[in-house]
């Protein structure tokens, strides 16, 4: 929740800033950590006020997607494309 944050963090990074979050599952079985399975969930990441269940290969997926995004923005930028 962004109210016991900085609201100068708030207005600075966005309104998604603060509720931005993960939970790590507590009841996680040790053999599936060992075996590094990709189908398993550790935990649940929080955004806006919503739940998700999430698997190790589905963050990956979402750090994947987050840099993909600030690549396209920062070469998109420095071609010119936001000056006008």
């Amino acid at each position: 929740m962004t109210h016991g944050m900085d609201q100068e963090k708030v207005k600075r990074y966005g309104n998604l800033f603060g509720t931005i979050d993960f939970v790590l599952d507590e009841n996680l079985s040790t053999e599936r950590i060992r075996n590094k399975k990709s189908d398993t969930v550790v935990g649940n990441f929080e955004i806006a006020g919503k739940s998700y269940s999430i698997t190790l290969a589905e963050l990956d997926r979402i750090i994947e997607t987050a840099e993909a995004a600030k690549s396209t923005f920062y070469k998109s930028y420095s071609m010119g494309r936001y000056n006008r």
